[in-house]
């Protein structure tokens, strides 16, 4: 009854004669209805029909304050009034449009219930159904049927100025809304309703503009015979004798519109409606224009909505016009430079900058602003050719951005790319950005196809050799190896276009306009990275880019510029940040003959930056400083060694500055350590600047803010030490510190700590300022990390105390005990590794028998593996330095011949292999006592005899590898042979390095994994050997492997899929050179393989090539991806329907391979994206978006990746992508699931939520155009408001590397 007493004088006061009365009756009424703890009353009808009635009447209020508050309050009541009164409200609200005096508001309010009923009901609850299903039978039976007949022709209005856009807005918002809803017979009804309004010559352009977007809204939910109709209306129109100009534009609208809402249903009607667009834009026209000395404005309108529209062709549907590709460039091409009012001197000269003559690059030096002042000045007001030129850039951006891969070897740099440049020079300033984005779009392009073959790390190595030297024979080495054969055209063209690039961009450098400085140097910085030899360039564009950088170049001064322009404006700031940036890329990519001559200029430049009150500056000059202090040869500064003291002014001045931005500070300090270790052993910072520094680090190190960035800081410093460079007593300092911190919570800082002390002990140079006293206190510090629980921090530990054994340091009792309870549990990799080093030292030194005494205790209590090889490396290592041991090989030799427990005799004939394995000398037992342990009817006994029958027979092959051929020979029974693929097994891998040990045999171990290849038990392990072994010899066993893929038996062709796979991972290029040849067609055999196990094994292998030599699979893509998209389809074939109990349950036989498939998709995506169609990558992942929650979440980390790489193919998707997400979070879990289904729904909404972040923080603006995507926002702010919430601080905390 509380609500009741509320709306009594709400109703009172509505109709209230005084405005400011119904004003505040409204805004009590706003609160009432947005409060979740209130409800409108049920119990009287005529209470809450009598509000409606209000706040319908309040639309038509003679105070603009009352309407404005009537329509923010109606949204919230629709959802919570009944359903028959929802429906009275949609019919007061429609009939009011027609006889208010300002339509405009009342079809306001209706668009926003409409909205907010939409995202009511996606909440999916009982009441929202309720509601969703009352607003859509309202909207079919009330909206629509009101729609149709504002829209008929010359239906009257009040106003008598035709259709208002407020009512063409609604229908959109109905269609955005409830479009899969909508009655097939209603859209057959709003079709022609909005071509006609469109076609009205009465309607206004604003709304003609409006009706083609409900039109292409409508043609996402129309049926393929309404769709089909639409464009044959649209060909009809078009082939009119008298179609106007502006009628044109319209039509071309529609068609680029429709080309964006449904690109695959509308695609194929593109090889009629093209040719049509693209008459528009073939220059025909042209010379009829230029007899007509009036503005050709309407054919301009005309002109760009073609080339806008061919670019959402382009951008959506590039298959269907790939045939169009010719047309399209000669349009874009024509119109690049389509300026009717402006007269060209000569071609040449147009491109001011581009000539070779030396005068005019020293006047190019000395601009002033005449060229580019007054841009306006030779426009007409109403010439709008300008947009024209924009729109043929934009289109040619987006041919290079979805044809680059086909036209790069010849049409983008015969055609493109000079025009490009010589657009450099443009008058407007929004077109000659688009230019340079469209510059740049093609030089990253050529970057990531011409280099993907040699990946980013081969690149960055050879910029380094680039560096250290200017010898032409070794760099054109080097530049022949970095040019992939495929493409090696794109970047010699590029290179040959690099002068004028390079003239043309330091002269835009000097240009008043910060928009176009800032976009230029992005433009060079792609440039830099893309050519073979950037040092020509930077010899060109470094001077200007250092004086941006200096803020000497009047950059401050221009504000006024960037506000004069259209697109997102520079500032002085971010401009010296990109400038920056392009030096820190410079110093990667340049060599000694580029930088020199202007380091000086740099190095004042960056230290000046890093003064800088802006803190944004400041930590990105700091940064490239770093990069300076890194990359560049010390030799360049031998000439200037105050280069240094002049960066370090600059470094200590911010790290001494208590009061500067956290990571300001953080980037003093990392340019403090590059700074340090670059002059480490030599004078170019004299001794007592270099005392200084270490003491500010000490200090930055003690402090809790600064300490983890210190660290990392220091352990760079720790690689590079030179002899006497770090004193005693600073290094003893920084020790009981780093060991300080191994006790924190803070995870990153332990580890980070840990790294720095290895760093710092395994330096030869540290290691004379260690102490007995610093030694014996790293010891207590790290004996607590000796446990298994934690790896990670175990590894570098035990290899720390390794050095300081060896350098006579004795483990104490506690620290032995430690090293013993790693034998308790399994060890692998690094960390073993780290261990049987420890144990090589400790053995070496006399310190053998203590451990050896805790191994035998622990025994077979511990882990067989791990035990047996700590005991055979102690008794390896101790006959090598003639050590007493307590035990000798005898004492295992009786254990296997008395001893009656199965576990002692395993431990024991692991032992004997583990000690032969590590060249005992005084190993000489044969085969038979390990063969004859094979016969045991123990389970732990047979098992451990193969295999250290295989680790023995490594150090005696000649002895024990025919032994091991015969035993298989005479192997009756698959047990049998599965121990003794053991023993293959253990002798294959220990003989890559030296594969004369088993070449002899090869053909006869061969023939046996062949044969066992066909038992189920020893498929993994035969795969394995096979791989091994063509590793050994790929000359002779990769042509077996593609002999066997046509092996009747799958069982044969499952193993040989697997080997393949295990030589895809620690092989060399050595090996890479015989598969070459071959990858591509054993890889495409096996995905065509008919066994659904096979297919599944081959994307594991393909999977696997991609990542570990996706060289070898990037040139032959075409053949492979589309095995791989053909696997992500869900095929209903694999569905069975099984029986369990009184219910059935539907069983998906091809998910996992679905899942394979899309893990390999992942992987390749990660590789070689720049050489894959974004178009079929997308469909394949929206549709996974649909597919059961694991390929979901594998779509989802796809996406994470793809807006980092390519995110405006990620924005062209984003409102494909919002649905799929709408559908999924709005599913609930069914009230008797089951506490599985419950997290794996928890799991699949959190990737989805965690996804959405991570896509919303890189598109930003980028978005703003993607209507699906943004309402999606907002709607998973209201429903999943807590959990984005939780994400993101868990996303902030990862990144500062905090936790346990």
């Amino acid at each position: 009854m509380s609500q009741q007493f509320q709306i009594n004088p709400i109703l009172q006061q509505l109709g209230d004669a005084d405005s400011d009365f119904r004003f505040m009756a409204l805004n009590d009424l706003y609160a009432l209805v947005t409060s979740t703890s209130n409800t409108i009353p049920s119990d009287s009808g005529s209470t809450t029909s009598r509000l409606i009635d209000g706040v319908v009447k309040a639309l038509d209020d003679t105070n603009g304050e009352v309407q404005n508050l009537a329509v923010k309050c109606l949204a919230p009541l629709s959802l919570k009034i009944k359903d028959l009164q929802l429906r009275d409200l949609f019919g007061k609200l429609t009939e009011l449009i027609s006889s208010s005096n300002d339509p405009s508001i009342p079809a306001t309010a209706l668009r926003l219930v409409i909205a907010s009923l939409s995202r009511f009901g996606a909440s999916a609850t009982a009441g929202s159904a309720t509601a969703l299903q009352t607003a859509q039978q309202s909207i079919h039976h009330v909206v629509i049927p009101k729609l149709l007949t504002i829209l008929a022709p010359g239906a009257p209005t009040k106003s008598g100025q035709g259709v208002s856009i407020d009512v063409v807005d609604i229908l959109i918002e109905v269609l955005k809304s409830f479009g899969d809803t909508i009655d097939p017979g209603d859209l057959e009804k709003l079709q022609p309703a909005l071509l006609s309004l469109i076609e009205n010559e009465k309607a206004s352009s604003v709304v003609k503009k409006r009706a083609v977007t409900a039109l292409a809204s409508l043609g996402i939910y129309a049926s393929d015979s309404l769709l089909s109709r639409t464009v044959s209306h649209m060909t009809m129109v078009f082939l009119s004798s008298h179609i106007s100009p502006n009628m044109q534009r319209l039509l071309v609208s529609i068609a680029g519109a429709l080309s964006r809402s449904t690109p695959k249903r509308f695609g194929p009607y593109l090889k009629t409606l093209a040719p049509f667009v693209i008459t528009l834009v073939d220059g025909h026209d042209l010379e009829r224009d230029d007899d007509d000395s009036e503005p050709q404005t309407e054919q301009d309108e005309v002109r760009e909505a073609a080339l806008a529209a061919l670019e959402s062709f382009l951008a959506h549907c590039p298959v269907e016009m790939k045939d169009f590709t010719n047309e399209v460039i000669s349009a874009g091409l024509l119109y690049l430079k389509y300026d009717p009012n402006y007269v060209e001197e000569e071609e040449d000269e147009e491109m001011g900058g581009t000539q070779a003559d030396d005068d005019e690059e020293d006047d190019a030096d000395n601009l002033d602003d005449e060229e580019f002042e007054d841009e306006g000045g030779l426009s007409d007001d109403d010439d709008i050719s300008w947009k024209v030129r924009r729109g043929a850039a934009k289109l040619l951006s987006t041919v290079i951005s979805t044809r680059a891969e086909d036209l790069l070897k010849e049409t983008l740099y015969r055609e493109v790319a000079p025009s490009l440049v010589k657009r450099f020079s443009e008058r407007e300033e929004n077109v000659r950005l688009e230019v340079l984005a469209t510059a740049t779009t093609l030089i990253r392009k050529t970057r990531d196809l011409a280099y993907s073959s040699s990946g980013p790390s081969k690149r960055a190595v050879a910029a380094q050799k680039r560096r250290r030297g200017s010898d032409i024979s070794m760099y054109e080495q080097e530049k022949s190896s970095m040019a992939p054969p495929n493409q090696p055209s794109a970047s010699h063209a590029l290179q040959k276009l690099s002068p004028q690039l390079a003239k043309s961009s330091a002269k835009l450098l000097r240009n008043p306009s910060l928009n176009t400085r800032q976009t230029t140097v992005d433009l060079l910085s792609a440039l830099i990275t893309a050519l073979p030899d950037p040092n020509d360039t930077l010899k060109t564009v470094l001077p200007p880019a250092v004086s941006i950088v200096a803020a000497n170049d009047g950059a401050s001064a221009a504000p006024a510029s960037a506000a004069a322009s259209g697109s997102a404006a520079a500032s002085s700031s971010s401009l010296r940040i990109e400038a920056l940036k392009f030096l820190s890329i410079a110093f990667v990519e340049g060599g000694d003959e580029a930088l020199k001559p202007s380091l000086n200029d740099i190095v004042k430049a960056v230290a000046g930056a890093a003064l800088d009150k802006f803190y944004k500056i400041s930590g990105q000059a700091l940064t490239t400083a770093s990069e300076l202090l890194t990359l560049l040869a010390p030799e360049i500064a031998l000439e200037d060694v105050s280069s240094f003291k002049t960066l370090y002014d600059s470094i200590v001045s911010k790290i001494q500055q208590n009061d500067a931005d956290l990571e300001v500070r953080e980037r003093a300090i990392e340019a403090m350590g590059s700074l340090l270790t670059v002059t480490s052993g030599t004078e170019y910072l004299d001794q007592e600047s270099r005392t200084r520094a270490f003491t500010l680090l000490l200090e930055r190190l003690r402090n809790e803010t600064t300490r983890l960035t210190t660290v990392r800081s220091i352990e760079k410093l720790a690689h590079e030490a030179q002899p006497n460079d770090l004193s005693p007593a600073w290094v003893k300092d920084v020790i009981s510190e780093l060991g300080a911190q191994l006790r924190k919570a803070n995870r990153a800082l332990r580890g980070s700590s840990l790294v720095t002390l290895r760093a710092l002990v395994l330096n030869p140079n540290v290691q004379p300022t260690l102490s007995a006293g610093t030694a014996d206190e790293l010891v207590t510090v790290l004996t607590p990390l000796l446990s298994s629980s934690d790896l990670h921090l175990c590894g570098p530990a035990l290899q720390i105390l390794s050095v300081l054994v060896s350098g006579g340091i004795v483990l104490k009792p506690e620290v032995i005990t430690g090293i013993s309870s790693l034998g308790q549990n399994p060890l692998t990799g690094g960390p073993l590794e780290a261990l049987l080093g420890l144990i090589r030292s400790a053995t070496a030194r006399g310190q053998g028998n203590d451990i050896l005494v805790q191994y035998l205790n622990l025994g077979v209590n511990g882990n067989t593996v791990v035990v047996a090889k700590v005991i055979g490396t102690i008794l390896a290592t101790g006959a090598d330095h003639k050590q007493l041991l307590k035990l000798s090989l005898g004492s295992f030799v009786d254990e296997i011949q008395t001893s009656t427990v199965d576990k002692q005799k395993a431990l024991a004939l692991m032992v004997l292999g583990e000690a032969a394995l590590n060249g005992h000398g005084e190993f000489s037992l044969g085969p038979d006592i390990f063969i004859k342990q094979l016969r045991s009817k123990s389970d732990d006994v047979p098992l451990a005899a193969a295999t250290a029958l295989g680790l023995a027979g490594v150090g005696n092959p000649q002895q024990f590898v025919p032994a091991i051929i015969k035993e298989f020979a005479a192997s009756v029974t698959p047990k049998n042979q599965y121990l003794l693929l053991h023993s293959y097994k253990e002798i294959l891998q220990h003989s890559v390095q030296k594969p004369e040990n088993i070449s002899e045999f090869g053909g006869e171990i061969w023939n046996h994994l062949i044969t066992a290849a066909k038992h189920e038990e020893s498929k993994s392990i035969a795969a394995e050997c096979v791989g091994r072994l063509a590793i050994i010899d790929p000359r002779a066993y990769i042509p077996g492997l593609q002999q066997q893929l046509g092996d009747p038996d799958p069982a044969v062709r499952g193993v040989v899929i697997s080997g393949l796979r295990y030589t895809l991972t620690d092989t060399t290029g050595s090996f890479d050179a015989f598969l070459q040849p071959v990858v591509t067609e054993l890889l495409v055999a096996m995905l065509n393989d008919p066994n659904l196990d096979n297919r599944k094994l081959a994307l594991t292998t393909l999977n696997s090539a991609a990542h570990s030599k996706a060289g070898l699979v990037k040139a032959n893509l075409s053949s492979l991806l589309p095995l791989v998209y053909q696997e992500t389809i869900i095929k209903p074939e694999l569905i069975r329907e099984v029986q369990m109990g009184p219910f059935k349950h539907k069983v998906d036989d091809g998910l996992e391979l679905r899942k394979t498939a899309y893990d390999t998709l992942f992987t390749i995506i990660e590789a070689a994206y720049a050489r894959m169609n974004p178009a079929q990558v997308y469909d394949r992942i929206i549709a996974g978006l649909g597919d059961e929650h694991e390929v979901q979440i594998i779509c989802n980390l796809m996406l994470g990746k793809l807006v980092v790489i390519g995110k405006d193919d990620v924005i062209k998707r984003l409102d494909s992508i919002a649905e799929k997400y709408k559908v999924t979070l709005s599913i609930k879990a069914k009230e008797n699931a089951v506490k599985q289904e419950l997290e794996k729904m928890s799991e699949l909404n959190r990737s989805i939520l965690r996804t959405t972040l991570t896509i919303q923080a890189h598109v930003g603006a980028g978005a703003n155009h993607e209507q699906g995507w943004l309402g999606f926002y907002e709607w998973a702010k209201q429903n999943h408001g807590s959990e984005l919430s939780s994400l993101e601080k868990e996303e902030a905390k990862a990144a500062k590397g905090v936790g346990n």
